[in-house]
């Protein structure tokens, strides 16, 4: 088991799946958007129920809108180098803050 940030969370062995998946219960937000091109906008945002799965055995990501039975699963290595893009962009944000004097984190404070 592996805590999330939130400690109640555990992220916990999927029992019928590859012996390497993870399955962690999440809130996530759908969002709904209208139009096309430019034109696109978001009309709605609600707090759902989620599910996140990973395996790397498998090599996927799948992240489960409960509420409107919805699943997107991509690639664990494009899923990583996502993460690791936003991660290094926080550090830089970080450092551009640190060497302005700020004194608060503004990028790490919501995470």
């Amino acid at each position: 088991m592996y805590k999330s940030k939130d400690k109640s969370q555990d992220a916990k062995n999927i029992p019928d799946g590859p012996a390497d998946g993870i399955s962690l219960d999440v809130q996530s937000t759908h969002t709904r958007f209208r139009g096309k091109g430019r034109q696109r906008r978001m009309v709605k945002q609600i707090v759902v129920p989620g599910n996140i799965k990973a395996s790397v055995e498998l090599g996927i990501v799948s992240i489960a809108d409960r509420a409107h039975d919805i699943m997107l699963t991509v690639r664990i290595e494009d899923m990583a180098a996502v993460m690791a893009g936003a991660y290094e962009m926080a550090r830089r944000a970080e450092a551009e803050g640190s060497a302005d004097g700020e004194k608060e984190d503004q990028v790490h404070k919501g995470l």
